[in-house]
């Protein structure tokens, strides 16, 4: 099948030629004046950068689509499909309705009433089992869409420590010399995220479980349309093709939460 040439070429020229116009024209008007005519040199110096800045700025369009874009596009489509199927097979009409939130423009679950105490790293759930299915079809999402991986972010209320204390606390299940540390409201989002990782990710095979990766924000991503209990959350978020290496913490003071 022959291609369709492609409009942008005719348009780059238009542009250059437009650029031409305008160094022609600026130098008949600076030679019309002999005290400028030094400044000649300065000027097209800077419509040569003008150039070369509209150059950068035109699509390098070939008419041919980039296999690769495609894919993701593609497998983003896919995750958001099946993170509507789990919200419809696990949450919708559950008791977990009230707790999590879909947004598949973003890609993201959000805990929303699923809060925290006030420098307390520990998920707020009577029963334990509740999110098992959110869990599971976690699970299953990450191992149909092998390009991709959740990232856990933490939130903090605006609340302050003072005095630089440390604080660490177990959380439900954890091992008896576990502990989440932190000194900070960073470390502190982060020590929530990573309760939510260690939640996740129980009894997952290493490779499986290195795709969740977690960040602390502590407030500085404040929701004011929250209350300040509901500021103490956490979001799960899917995406395709990130370098993990950014967001994994190979422990904990990577985010200021400070190990004892």
């Amino acid at each position: 099948m022959k291609e369709r040439e492609t409009e942008w070429i005719t348009i780059s020229d238009a542009m250059a030629s437009i650029v031409a116009i305008l160094i022609f024209f600026m130098i008949a008007i600076l030679l019309s004046s002999g005290k400028q005519t030094k400044k000649v040199p300065e000027l097209i110096k800077k419509i040569s950068q003008l150039q070369t800045t509209v150059d950068s700025l035109m699509p390098t369009h070939t008419g041919k689509i980039d296999p690769a874009m495609v894919q993701a596009v593609k497998s983003r489509q896919e995750i958001s499909r099946m993170m509507e199927q789990c919200y419809v097979d696990v949450i919708k009409g559950t008791s977990l309705e009230k707790y999590i939130e879909l947004n598949t423009d973003q890609l993201q679950f959000t805990f929303t009433n699923i809060t925290f105490k006030s420098e307390n790293p520990c998920f707020e759930v009577k029963d334990p089992t509740l999110l098992e299915p959110f869990w599971k079809a976690l699970q299953s999402l990450l191992e149909q869409e092998p390009n991709s991986i959740v990232i856990i972010e933490g939130y903090a209320d605006r609340d302050t420590f003072l005095g630089g204390k440390v604080i660490c606390k177990p959380c439900e299940g954890m091992d008896i010399d576990e502990n989440h540390c932190f000194s900070d409201n960073i470390g502190l989002s982060a020590s929530r995220a990573l309760e939510g990782k260690r939640r996740l990710t129980k009894g997952w095979n290493l490779g499986l479980s290195e795709r969740v990766v977690v960040a602390g924000y502590g407030s500085t991503k404040y929701d004011d349309n929250l209350s300040n209990d509901q500021n103490r959350r956490v979001i799960f978020k899917v995406e395709l093709n990130v370098k993990r290496s950014t967001y994994i913490a190979k422990d904990p003071t990577e985010f200021s939460a400070i190990s004892q």
